[in-house]
């Protein structure tokens, strides 16, 4: 018996096939990338906003109650994409804009116990935008734009 050796490949048939499912699957990975990137970049702007608002909130809340008050005007602030300030002469590389604004003492209402009788709140708000530019109209513009988060903290006088 004579049993000739068999070639094992695959077909031209089989060859498209292949490529074609392939090519199906890369084109639904690509089109999910770009949603995939812009999810990612807002996680990084919102982490890096929430950042700088608790450190704008630790400064004030380490600022001497009667020197906080005083404050009447609202004060803005830059920031690059890492969450480092910028200095106001620098604002045009800035990717975040702060705008901080202190309430003068808000008193606390009386609940009957004398323990709260003196007390006194300051309401700190921080505006942030993700401002490339460091434009201050979005942080000021009410409506807020979708850009823009804001951080309100209320510091007791000690």
């Amino acid at each position: 018996m004579n049993n000739p050796t068999r070639n094992h490949a695959f077909s031209l048939v089989e060859v498209t096939l292949a490529l074609g499912i392939l090519a199906f699957g890369l084109v639904s990975v690509i089109g999910l990338m770009p949603v995939g990137l812009n999810t990612f970049r807002q996680s990084i702007n919102i982490s890096v906003g929430s950042q700088i608002s608790q450190r704008v909130m630790n400064e004030k809340r380490q600022t001497d109650f009667t020197t906080l008050i005083s404050s009447t005007s609202a004060e803005y602030r830059y920031f690059s994409d890492e969450g480092d300030e910028i200095a106001e002469a620098n604002k045009a590389d800035a990717i975040f804009v702060a705008r901080i604004a202190v309430t003068n003492s808000v008193a606390v209402p009386s609940s009957g116990s004398s323990r709260f009788m003196n007390y006194s709140l300051a309401k700190v708000e921080v505006r942030l935008a993700h401002s490339p530019g460091g434009i201050k109209t979005q942080v000021d513009a009410s409506p807020l734009s979708p850009e823009t988060s804001v951080f309100t903290s209320y510091i007791p006088k000690t």
